[in-house]
């Protein structure tokens, strides 16, 4: 089954008995609206998962997000601590970033919540239980007013999710050109997908065709570092106020790893993001 026709059969466990809790089914209610897809190329998933942030990254930077409610589906399954994720549902809501992370077990939704005026880095550790406690009935009690704290069942989420997901929606809201709308699946009359990272995925191809072939790992320690080729490591986020001091405008950037020897880096995409609008630092 492709992968991004997994949300449409999340909607269809709606109508189940025993189907998804109140919050989780209001937020598959509101992707429903638009049946929003982005389908990754595979090779800028691979490294815009992995990535790290470094300097100022604000969240604030999600609300740009051209579609309110979405689904992202994952070229292959990612492995996390509770069993393989296919993709995970997101939403903007009253300045909250709202995920739901879509796992192989089909009655298995869980969820996470991040505030819109924190930063990237603070996100991705292991969230302080009773904080994200707190957010999250708060939350229901505006969707259910009738559940009480005992109904809900809450599980503090592992950080490496929510690194992947916010690095993915970040290249989004920073490279709106690598992204392009493609016809809908056999299955999936309805569907919104839009193909994105096919650009970055085509140059980091190419930059790694320029890895020396038929190399044994004895001999590849023989070269000298400017002789093995490039190599094609773990990306980051970096973000830094720029400009006047009465001014200041964020710049996001997004950069793979290279090692030396690198002969294309003026075919890999730079992704630059200057934002406006967010204030100053702090």
């Amino acid at each position: 089954m492709p992968p991004e026709l997994r949300p449409l059969l999340r909607l269809e466990a709606l109508r189940r008995p025993g189907g998804p809790g109140p919050l989780e089914a209001a937020l598959l209610e509101g992707w429903a609206l638009s049946q929003t897809v982005y389908r990754f190329d595979p090779d800028a998933y691979e490294h815009l998962q992995g990535s790290c942030f470094e300097g100022t990254v604000p969240l604030a930077l999600l609300a740009r997000l051209p579609e309110p409610s979405l689904y992202v589906a994952f070229p292959r399954p990612r492995p996390t601590g509770l069993g393989l994720a296919h993709g995970f549902f997101a939403r903007l809501e009253a300045g909250t970033l709202w995920l739901l992370h879509d796992l192989s077990d089909w009655g298995d939704l869980e969820l996470q919540a991040f505030p819109l005026d924190g930063e990237a880095e603070a996100a991705v550790r292991p969230y302080r239980a009773e904080a994200l406690r707190r957010a999250y009935l708060s939350f229901v009690a505006s969707l259910a007013p009738d559940l009480s704290a005992a109904d809900i069942d809450f599980d503090p989420w592992e950080a490496d999710a929510a690194g992947a997901a916010l690095s993915l929606l970040l290249y989004r809201v920073a490279a709106p050109g690598d992204a392009a709308e493609a016809p809908a699946p056999p299955g999936g009359e309805g569907l919104r997908l839009w193909e994105v990272g096919g650009r970055l995925g085509g140059a980091l191809r190419r930059v790694q065709e320029e890895e020396p072939r038929g190399l044994t790992r004895r001999k590849r320690k023989r070269l000298r570092p400017h002789e093995r080729g490039p190599l094609v490591g773990r990306g980051f986020w970096h973000g830094r106020w720029a400009g006047p001091d009465h001014r200041p405008v964020l710049e996001l950037r997004w950069r793979p790893a290279m090692r030396w020897g690198l002969r294309s880096l003026e075919g890999l995409p730079e992704v630059v993001l200057r934002a406006e609008g967010l204030g100053g630092p702090g």
